[in-house]
């Protein structure tokens, strides 16, 4: 026997720097009455339930109500078993009207463009508490990532009243909703103003006070560059995730050598003083536009922000890699999407 579903899900996210998602899926499936080794996913008696982090402070409760799926195989083989599972995101429920229309928007799953969320296992492992792992491809949002799901069950098959077998199951995983292109957070942008902007402010308003330390230790130059890698590349944890050694040195001895760190504060100081600070307030702009959004930018607007301020938008893409130094990070990735959009608009 087997048994991994969509159903009950309990998704428990934070929004702020590693917006995790853990999941529970809670399964009950009838064997098929057309084909042998053929489990299907009893839609009335299974659904997709969900618990987010809000803003560090409270729990943001829903479903999916819509579910479907199988799982094939011998039930004496469980191992080999084939299961697939289909989430319809427009089924979304959070008993508040305005919340569900957010999440069905670009800002996060955009239903409209991705309808459903799907599960497809590659491989069961059995583990040593008698549990199984089931490890496949989970599509949603336009990207496709690998998860694994640790099992519990499935029960012994049980005959209801009407005759039809029945077994339960239920599964957890960890996810990062910004692996898959869900990147919109306003917590971040907060966690930015209120943790990230110090460099900024200091330098928008005394350059020339964290210019000299700079310019006078080495060491200082490179923490100050270095701290920035960590908390803004696409990383694990560690800025060599995301970028080699030598890479950072080299950058950092940029500003060394040339002796560039009040110059390069400076121009924080001079920018805040033309109104570089108040961006969407200065109209827009005609001009083709192109945009490529890498995942871990310290913020992602939606779609339909650049939309409203840049009308001969012709190009855009969220990529499933990178932070803030996008093409830093990802130099192949980043002249890929330059090809991609300038592609289009050749004659």
């Amino acid at each position: 026997m087997f048994m991994v579903n969509a159903p009950s899900s309990r998704l428990k996210g934070i929004l702020m720097r590693r917006p995790w998602v853990v999941a529970l899926f809670v399964v009950m499936a009838a064997r098929s009455a057309a084909a042998e080794g053929v489990w299907e996913i009893d839609a009335a008696h299974s659904t997709v339930q969900f618990s987010v982090r809000h803003m560090m402070v409270s729990n943001v409760r829903g479903e999916f109500r819509n579910v479907s799926g199988t799982v094939r195989g011998d039930e004496k083989d469980p191992m080999h078993a084939q299961v697939e599972a289909t989430i319809d995101t427009t089924s979304i429920d959070t008993r508040n009207e305005k919340r569900d229309g957010h999440l069905k928007s670009p800002d996060f799953l955009d239903a409209e463009r991705y309808p459903t969320m799907t599960f497809r296992s590659k491989r069961i492992e059995k583990t040593d508490n008698g549990r199984y792992r089931v490890t496949g491809d989970l599509a949603l949002h336009g990207v496709t990532r690998e998860v694994t799901l640790d099992v519990d069950g499935p029960t012994a098959p049980v005959k209801d009243p009407m005759g039809n077998v029945r077994a339960g199951a239920q599964a957890t995983a960890k996810l990062d909703r910004r692996d898959f292109g869900i990147t919109w957070s306003k917590a971040r942008a907060l966690w930015f103003a209120n943790e990230q902007s110090g460099y900024f402010r200091e330098q928008a308003t005394r350059p020339q006070t964290v210019a000299y330390p700079l310019a006078d230790s080495a060491a200082g130059q490179a923490l100050w560059i270095y701290e920035k890698f960590q908390a803004w590349t696409d990383n694990h944890g560690n800025p060599e995730d995301a970028l080699a050694v030598d890479a950072m040195l080299d950058n950092i001895s940029l500003y060394w050598f040339t002796d560039t760190a009040a110059s390069s504060a400076r121009i924080y100081w001079e920018n805040s003083r033309a109104g570089f600070g108040s961006f969407p307030s200065r109209g827009r702009i005609e001009l083709p536009m192109a945009a490529s959004v890498f995942p871990h930018e310290i913020f992602c607007p939606p779609k339909a922000w650049a939309e409203a301020l840049w009308p001969n938008l012709f190009y855009w893409n969220e990529v499933d890699r990178g932070g803030h130094f996008g093409a830093f990070e990802q130099p192949k990735l980043f002249t890929e999407e330059l090809r991609k959009a300038f592609r289009s608009r050749r004659g």
